[in-house]
């Protein structure tokens, strides 16, 4: 390419003159385009077919410079050119015009590179759009309606079936002209990777003949900063403030090679090398694992492309994550045909439960065969046009937003997790033990809160799971309590409790100390509740209390931490907490049960799971 740069005079000039008189020429520039590609806050990569072949020049301006690069529109490259527009500012907006040989243009369109540290970010994914079926596809205009700051293609987009170049091409051109789809694509920054329909043919692997023909095309319309090795493969990854994404290509190299392990391997060792390099590399709080085929086994009778086929290399993967704690991890796939929500239950080997969120059809029918049950499922639904949106919002940067939209922009569902949820050690339940005196409360047998036991009915101390530090210490005005923190909120006062926690939950210790000689007494007055349909759990050492909260699911679990003898659980009766009389310690020999006793207050910002459940009433 061949590149320039001019005053910003004339680069204004040349992009309004554009603007003005594009429909002085007789034949537009372009026959499809211009698309945007991969944008990050230092490039802008943009990619179209050209009307004639020849040299096509593209211009983007911005205070005070304007910058030409110029492409061959061939017959070998089926008349498309890239641009690639490196060393931009962050957070500038930039004016891209397109010409021709014969001086015919387009109307200049504006693209904008993000902040390098954006605390804000909304990306959509979608798999499975098939314009054969679906010509018009409403979902792509709800994706701009909804201000996503970029796209991910995650496989079937198009379906192709074929790996003759000719047919792969004239299958990608005809997919980019579904109008809601190029309006879209004309605005918004793309992502792609392939599944098997786009790859070649119905669940195929990496043996599949002519598979150098698909990438060639998959190239040609798309814009990656990176695709694969250079010569094979296309996973990729992008950054974009807290959302990093690994985009995988479970195809090029599936049962081609053998991994490390000896055994088949689905991502190819180069591909897992990059992958492995990658993780350990990110600081973003949210790491996204993007793969066209399901993480899970529950899909329909004889599929056999899913990770679950490569369980060796699954494992591989979640083992490396908790090995090396990689947190903020979360999993995304496409391909089946439903919109579904999984926790794996895999902390034995990643630390902590992996979510995975599958969006698929965008545009196709709807598998019921794929319907299939499994332990982890927490949401299944099937629906003909879906997305899912994944957000970042500046306000609560330590939180995920995760939701499925409809072809009318409804919810399907809607998931939120913190950052607190994605570390070591999240869901274990929690742990005492007495060390010099003082009671220290232990969670996944590391040191989470260091209790002072000199208080008189008072909240002692409030943290929150993952933050790895206190967020406040003893406040203590006789029975009247009141905590807060800049981030978390905790209020005891006349016998009420009121909280807002940004983690999944969050742990006050409640501690009184029961002197020798002292009268028959509740621990704490009765603590009034203000869930809304409430229901409870109760075993010998804990009350466990669920409900809404303004319209909200929360969760209330309250343990005894001393000996369930010598301290019961509290019970819920008349929508209050009541809390058991304790006889004070009348020797020195059993002071160290009696003396001080503590319940543990978990505060969830969500109704627990079942394993949760287990993992808290344990204790």
């Amino acid at each position: 390419m061949k590149r320039t740069s001019v005053p910003t005079s004339a680069g204004i000039g040349l992009c309004v003159a554009f603007v003005l008189f594009a429909s002085c020429a007789d034949v537009p520039p372009l026959t499809d385009g211009p698309f945007v590609g991969h944008v990050d806050s230092r490039s802008i990569h943009v990619y179209a077919r050209a009307a004639q072949l020849g040299v096509i020049q593209a211009a983007l301006a911005s205070e005070g410079l304007t910058r030409t690069l110029s492409a061959n529109a061939e017959a070998a490259n089926d008349a498309m050119v890239h641009f690639r527009f490196e060393d931009l500012e962050p957070e500038r907006d930039y004016s891209l015009c397109i010409s021709s040989a014969d001086g015919s243009q387009t109307a200049a369109r504006s693209i904008r590179t993000p902040s390098a540290t954006a605390t804000s970010q909304t990306l959509a994914f979608a798999s499975c759009a098939h314009d054969l079926h679906y010509p018009h596809q409403a979902i792509w205009q709800r994706l701009q309606e909804a201000r996503i700051d970029g796209l991910v293609l995650l496989g079937d987009t198009p379906y192709i079936d074929s790996t003759v170049l000719s047919t792969q091409r004239a299958r990608r051109r005809a997919f980019h002209r579904v109008p809601e789809l190029a309006t879209l694509l004309a605005r918004v920054p793309v992502w792609t990777t392939w599944d098997d329909h786009d790859f070649g043919k119905n669940d195929v692997d990496g043996r599949l003949k002519g598979k150098e023909f698909s990438r060639q095309a998959l190239l040609e319309w798309s814009a990656l900063a990176t695709a694969g090795n250079g010569t094979a493969g296309i996973y990729t990854s992008l950054r974009r403030g807290p959302l990093e994404v690994f985009l995988l290509d479970t195809r090029t190299f599936s049962n081609t090679e053998n991994g490390a392990d000896g055994l088949p391997s689905l991502l190819g060792e180069t591909q897992w090398r990059w992958l492995r390099a990658g993780l350990l590399q990110s600081d973003a709080p949210f790491k996204l694992i993007a793969s066209s085929m399901v993480w899970n086994g529950a899909v329909r009778p004889l599929k056999t492309d899913m990770w679950t086929n490569w369980q060796h290399e699954r494992n591989r993967l979640w083992s490396f994550i908790g090995s090396e704690g990689i947190e903020g991890v979360v999993l995304l796939s496409g391909d089946v045909h439903r919109t579904r929500v999984f926790a794996h239950s895999c902390e034995a080997l990643s630390g902590y439960r992996l979510h995975e969120f599958v969006t698929s059809p965008a545009a196709n029918n709807v598998h019921e065969a794929a319907k299939q049950p499994h332990p982890d499922l927490l949401f299944d639904v099937g629906v003909n046009e879906a997305a899912l949106i994944v957000e970042v919002d500046a306000a609560t940067p330590d939180g995920l937003s995760v939701r499925s939209i409809g072809a009318r922009g409804n919810t399907l569902r809607e998931d939120r997790l913190n950052t607190s949820d994605l570390v070591r050690g999240a869901g274990e339940p929690l742990r005492s033990a007495f060390v010099d005196g003082q009671r220290r409360v232990v969670r996944g047998g590391e040191l989470q809160l260091l209790v002072d036991t000199h208080a008189f009915a008072s909240i002692t101390a409030l943290y929150s799971p993952g933050r790895r530090n206190l967020l406040a210490q003893h406040w203590s005005v006789g029975r009247d309590v009141v905590a807060a923190t800049e981030r978390e909120e905790v209020a005891w006062s006349s016998g009420s409790l009121r909280w807002s926690a940004a983690g999944p939950w969050t742990v006050v210790l409640v501690e009184q100390h029961v002197g020798n000689g002292a009268q028959d007494a509740p621990v704490l007055p009765p603590l009034q509740l203000a869930l809304e349909n409430s229901h409870s759990v109760i075993t010998p050492a804990a009350l466990t209390v669920c409900g809404e909260l303004r319209g909200r699911k929360v969760g209330l679990s309250i343990l005894a931490l001393n000996d369930a003898r010598v301290l019961p659980a509290p019970l819920l009766r008349d929508g209050a907490i009541h809390f058991p009389k304790v006889q004070a310690a009348t020797s020195s020999a059993d002071t160290s049960t009696q003396r001080y006793v503590c319940y543990a207050l978990v505060l969830h910002s969500r109704i627990p799971t079942a394993s949760e459940f287990a993992a808290l009433l344990a204790h």
